[in-house]
């Protein structure tokens, strides 16, 4: 299901923006704003570089999605999700019987370029991301977020994301906080707040 909405900003002084999947062509975009978002002094500490060949695997439909928000032409933020989520079988089997670990999505990178951030950009990437995996029949959905961030712990909080504790620490991630979140039909919704998408293509 290939979906492109146009939504206003919360504030800004140009919009409405669009959003939709990136594409494999559509690499180079993609690398120069992860580029410029973890280069940034203010963004560096919540967002690592990525190397092409890493940022080519999000946009492959095999393996996950990537959405995209632009300013006309010009990328100016995306979403990476990918459809594994690797440490789902460090969840306590309470919170995720193993029979759903195929159907548990992971939410991976995010950027915004500086410029546009605090518009509610994010928040309309996750809102996107979260319906397509739910039409996608997923049941889960994780996320790192490093305890830093409140921001974006708030933002995850807001959709009905949890903090879980693993049965073991990840050594490469020990600071970070593991977030899960179970996909309902609400998440079919896409609206956000006072602020409706327009669906052009489903």
């Amino acid at each position: 299901m290939d979906t492109t909405t146009s939504f206003h900003p919360t504030t800004s002084k140009t919009g409405p923006y669009s959003m939709r999947l990136l594409q494999p062509h559509e690499l180079l975009q993609l690398y120069d704003l992860n580029q410029l978002v973890a280069h940034d002094p203010a963004n560096k500490a919540f967002l690592n570089p990525q190397t092409q060949d890493f940022l080519a695997q999000c946009i492959q439909p095999t393996t996950g999605f990537t959405i995209g928000v632009f300013d006309q032409d010009q990328l100016i933020g995306y979403r990476a999700v990918n459809y594994t989520s690797k440490h789902i079988e460090l969840v306590p089997s309470p919170l995720v019987a193993p029979v759903y670990y195929p159907k548990t999505a992971h939410f991976a990178g995010v950027a915004v370029a500086p410029a546009y951030q605090r518009q509610g950009i994010a928040r309309h990437m996750v809102s996107m991301a979260l319906y397509r995996l739910y039409n996608q029949g997923f049941r889960y959905v994780t996320v790192r977020v490093r305890p830093t961030h409140e921001q974006s712990i708030c933002l995850f909080t807001s959709f009905g994301f949890q903090i879980v504790y693993l049965k073991t620490s990840l050594e490469p991630v020990k600071e970070c906080f593991f977030l899960l979140k179970e996909l309902t039909p609400n998440d079919y919704k896409l609206s956000v707040g006072q602020a409706h998408f327009h669906l052009s293509v489903l």
